[in-house]
């Protein structure tokens, strides 16, 4: 319960002793501790995770990834997220409530890639070799009664970057989900190494 910061007493209730000093003292006359409880509550916040790099593809391929809350809320919260461009990337969830009952259950998030070619408004075959394209999932909207979270902003609120595979141009692509670091303890590092265009044959990279 967010209650915050509770001061509280403690004070001496009885004196037993055959020591007429102590067995007579006038209880109200005595110290009192005063001890204030601290309020604990976890910070509000978003929590996204994805295992790998998140990919799709021109093709229609997908790639997931799941969020839930930080901490338990004494209401519901309304989260409401978004594809900073569709015309790459669509969502199959975009209004998720959480409650506390449901808070730290992950709801999972699909992300489709979108085929220039689908476009309906481009006619020019030459624009739909744009190359590897990046785009964000965001928290676009969150509101609640529970104070910490309805004070939240879409900006604070977290996102995950997306990127669609263009299959209109050949090439390679490295990619890392963060910087890459290895040891002489045997920490491994991974990257994903893509084609940017399905080939008509085999390519072998070395």
């Amino acid at each position: 319960e967010d209650d915050g910061d509770v001061t509280y007493f403690i004070e001496v209730d009885r004196i037993d002793s055959n020591d007429p000093g102590y067995d007579n003292m006038d209880l109200d006359k005595l110290q009192k501790v005063e001890i204030v409880n601290k309020e604990t509550d976890e910070e509000a916040g978003i929590v996204f995770e994805a295992e790998d790099v998140l990919l799709t593809t021109e093709n229609g391929g997908t790639a997931s990834f799941t969020i839930a809350l930080k901490s338990q809320p004494t209401s519901a919260v309304y989260v409401e997220l978004e594809s900073s461009n569709t015309d790459e990337g669509t969502i199959d969830v975009n209004k998720i409530t959480f409650n506390a009952d449901n808070w730290e259950n992950p709801v999972t998030i699909t992300v489709t890639g979108i085929d220039d070619e689908d476009q309906e408004d481009d006619d020019d075959p030459s624009d739909f070799a744009d190359g590897n394209v990046s785009f964000l999932v965001s928290v676009v909207s969150i509101s609640s009664s529970d104070s910490r979270y309805g004070s939240l902003t879409p900006g604070n609120a977290g996102n995950v970057t997306v990127t669609n595979i263009d299959n209109d141009t050949a090439g390679l692509r490295f990619i890392a989900n963060e910087d890459l670091e290895t040891s002489e303890n045997e920490d491994v590092a991974t990257f994903l190494l893509v084609l940017d265009k399905a080939p008509e044959y085999d390519v072998e990279v070395t």
